[in-house]
C-alpha cells in the first residue's frame, strides 16, 4: 500500500512539472523614463502551435505560413512607470488547455523625467550579455527644432573601425515647443579593444552649444 501511494505521488509530481511551462517575457525598453510608454511582450507561440495542430486535423484545410497579426509571436501591453529606480515586471501566470504558464521576471531601471532644457544624454546599458548605447536628444530652442525637421541633420553616431554599432531602435517626436529623439545602438567589439570613450567628437550633427559629458564604455 505504501508503495502504491509513493507511485501516485511520483506520478503527480511529474505531471505537475510537465503541466507547468515557463514563457519568456520581453520589454521594448529596459531603461525607460518616468511617464514614458513601453511595451511588455508575452510569448504566445504556444497558442499558435496548439491551433496549428488542431487545424491540421481538417482534411479540407491547407495551412500556409503562420501570420496571426501579432508582433512576431508576441502579444504586447503598454505600461508606464510612475517612479524612478529599480523596478520588477513579472512573473505573470496563465492557464491554457489545462497547462499552467508562468513568465519570468524582468528588472527595469527607470530613469527620471526629462528636464526642460536643450540637452543630449547618452548612457550604457548591459542586458543579457548584450551592450547597448542609448542616445537621447531634446531641443527646446526654435532654431534647433527647425534643423531637426530635416532628417539628414538628425543626431547620429559615427561608424568606428573597432566597434560595430547597429541601430536597433529609433524614436522621435516633435511639437511647436520641443523636439525629442531617442536611438538605441547594439554594440559589438570588432577587435581586442574593449574600452571606448564616447564624447562629442563621435556624434554627428551635434548642435552648437550642447555639451556632452564623455562616457566610458567597457565591452
Amino acid at each position: 500500500m505504501r508503495l502504491y501511494f509513493l507511485n501516485v505521488l511520483v506520478f503527480l509530481s511529474i505531471h505537475s512539472l510537465i503541466a507547468q511551462v515557463e514563457v519568456p517575457l520581453r520589454l521594448s525598453n529596459y531603461e525607460p523614463r518616468v511617464g514614458e510608454s513601453i511595451n511588455v511582450l508575452f510569448d504566445i507561440d504556444f497558442i499558435a502551435q496548439s491551433l496549428d495542430s488542431q487545424l491540421a486535423t481538417y482534411s479540407s484545410i491547407e495551412l500556409p505560413q503562420r501570420n496571426y497579426g501579432w508582433n512576431s509571436g508576441y502579444v504586447s501591453r503598454s505600461i508606464i512607470f510612475k517612479d524612478t529606480g529599480c523596478r520588477h515586471v513579472g512573473p505573470f501566470f496563465f492557464q491554457y488547455n489545462g497547462i499552467k504558464y508562468t513568465t519570468d521576471s524582468i528588472t527595469v531601471f527607470v530613469q527620471p523625467e526629462l528636464p526642460a532644457i536643450n540637452v543630449v544624454w547618452h548612457r550604457h546599458l548591459v542586458k543579457n550579455g548584450n551592450h547597448y548605447l542609448i542616445i537621447e536628444s531634446q531641443y527646446l530652442d526654435s532654431k534647433m527644432r527647425r534643423k531637426t525637421r530635416d532628417k539628414s541633420v538628425s543626431l547620429d553616431f559615427k561608424k568606428l573601425p573597432w566597434v560595430k554599432a547597429r541601430e536597433s531602435q529609433s524614436h522621435s517626436s516633435s511639437s511647436k515647443m520641443s523636439y525629442y529623439s531617442k536611438k538605441v545602438y547594439t554594440l559589438t567589439p570588432s577587435s581586442e579593444t574593449n574600452t571606448i570613450i564616447i564624447d562629442a567628437n563621435m556624434l554627428l550633427n551635434l548642435p552648437k552649444g550642447i555639451h556632452v559629458e564623455p562616457l566610458l564604455l567597457k565591452l
